[in-house]
């Protein structure tokens, strides 16, 4: 039988791949709350069922199967109850008979906690709580597993999800969450480095293993554990046929996974960040580029882990056209700002140091210093002008109107709507949303009066260049 056959499942075979972050994990078993986070089918839960497999006092919960908290804290206290063989019936039914269950959990714990020396909980798909646990109930989960001095040591939780847990829960950072703030974060991401050599060695039993192999591997997997699996799988039954020609073959079925990628990052508003990457666009907020290498999108050198995922970034991108309507205008509005800081300033450097703690500066530095490491960007930014987003652009306008006002001529109310609009709509483009034909019609109108006002500018400062040569 193909060993590669249950690619997708949870793997608990004798082809499980040993994680490099197995360890950092055993060492945290000491009374703590792990939260391992990571896209879909990286391995996190077949790391974690590995490093429990044997353990004495072991509950696995699936979070996806409960449609209520008071589910949820029942189905623990049974699993608790289960692990005991002394006589504690009537605390059982004790617990069940509170009037909330996340009450009767937190008594029964305490009962449970006098019979047993370890305790691990294992709660996969934690993802789900965003639409079931209320914040108190995530106050019990907190005084159980991290403040309380009796019985911390002895219970273990080890949450996975593919968010993070301050977005689980819904707050915009670490400081408004519950939990993030005592948990212990671990992102898994590709196989690297000894875990690609563990992979192929398994492989090496079906599949005769060179550096050609590897190298089409990292192109059309990236060591992605789910679709490397795809791939070994196919190369194993069909032993006539090329990656390549298995990739074209499965293409839909990668795609399919891909979408799921494409969803978190959407959800977490990182696929501009992504696109910008790719289409060498300025982009903002550095947090989201070290998010993206966290889940392994990109690496080091912010390289898209492998080529059928760029195809099909690339492919979400071009549903809308999105070059025409801002390529040009963005590069226009780029060489204005320069020519006309340039002339009523000594240099761009007095405008840095003008705008040194506005955002729009910081992260146009930043996207200056990525765009030098991308493989991606083929033109390097010159000053930060050349790195500011189209936020950035508009906002360098407005704050210096008194130059620019002759150049745009109507007042600059109008104009700050315009860019408003603007913004508003290249968000949406960026999002790949769907848009409105009307919708891209305004915003090429609005582009159209930009570049229509940029063009008369240059017209007149050719003018008065030709007529002064001429009078001398």
């Amino acid at each position: 039988m193909n060993i590669y056959s249950d690619f997708g499942k949870v793997i608990t075979s004798e082809r499980y791949i040993a994680r490099n972050m197995e360890e950092e994990i055993k060492k945290l078993l000491v009374g703590r709350i792990i939260s391992v986070v990571g896209l879909p089918r990286v391995g996190k839960t077949s790391m974690i069922e590995h490093i429990l497999s044997g353990k004495k006092n072991y509950i696995k919960l699936t979070f996806g199967s409960f449609d209520s908290a008071d589910e949820f804290f029942e189905m623990m206290i049974d699993e608790l109850y289960s692990l005991i063989e002394e006589d504690i019936e009537k605390y059982y039914e004790r617990a069940l008979k509170k009037s909330k269950r996340r009450i009767g959990f937190e008594y029964f714990y305490k009962v449970v906690s006098k019979y047993v020396e370890k305790l691990y909980i294992f709660i996969d798909e934690f993802d789900y709580a965003e639409k079931i646990l209320s914040r108190s109930d995530l106050e019990v989960i907190r005084d159980i597993f991290s403040q309380n001095r009796k019985t911390k040591d002895k219970y273990n939780l080890i949450l996975v999800s593919r968010r993070r847990i301050f977005e689980i829960e819904g707050a915009t950072n670490a400081a408004g969450s519950t939990l993030q703030g005592v948990v212990n974060e671990k992102f898994l991401s590709l196989y690297k480095d000894e875990e690609i050599e563990r992979y192929f060695k398994i492989l090496s039993k079906y599949v005769k293993i060179n550096d050609k192999l590897k190298g089409e591997y990292k192109k059309y997997t990236g060591f992605h554990p789910y679709l490397s699996d795809i791939i070994s799988y196919y190369l194993i039954e069909r032993r006539n046929k090329s990656i390549e020609e298995i990739y074209l073959e499965q293409k839909l079925l990668f795609f399919d996974y891909f979408s799921h990628i494409y969803k978190i990052l959407e959800e977490k508003e990182l696929f501009e960040a992504l696109l910008s990457i790719i289409f060498n666009l300025p982009f903002v907020e550095e947090n989201k580029i070290d998010i993206l290498k966290n889940y392994g999108v990109i690496d080091e050198n912010y390289e898209i882990f492998c080529d059928p995922f760029l195809e099909y970034c690339k492919e979400k991108f071009e549903m809308i056209d999105f070059y025409n309507i801002w390529h040009r205008t963005e590069n226009s509005l780029r060489k204005l700002i320069k020519d006309v800081l340039s002339k009523n300033y000594k240099s761009l450097n007095d405008v840095m140091k003008k705008y040194n703690e506005e955002k729009f500066l910081k992260d146009a530095t930043f996207y200056l210093k990525q765009q030098r490491k991308s493989k991606y960007s083929k033109e390097k930014g010159e000053n930060f002008i050349d790195g500011l987003s189209t936020t950035g652009l508009f906002k360098i306008i407005i704050n210096e109107w008194y130059f620019f006002e002759p150049i745009f001529k109507k007042n600059e109310d109008y104009w700050f709507e315009i860019f408003k609009d603007i913004k508003e709509i290249r968000n949406l483009v960026s999002h790949t949303k769907k848009i409105d034909k009307e919708v891209i019609t305004k915003a090429n109108i609005f582009c159209e009066e930009i570049l229509k006002n940029i063009d008369n500018y240059y017209t007149r400062r050719r003018d008065e260049s030709f007529n002064s040569v001429v009078r001398e």
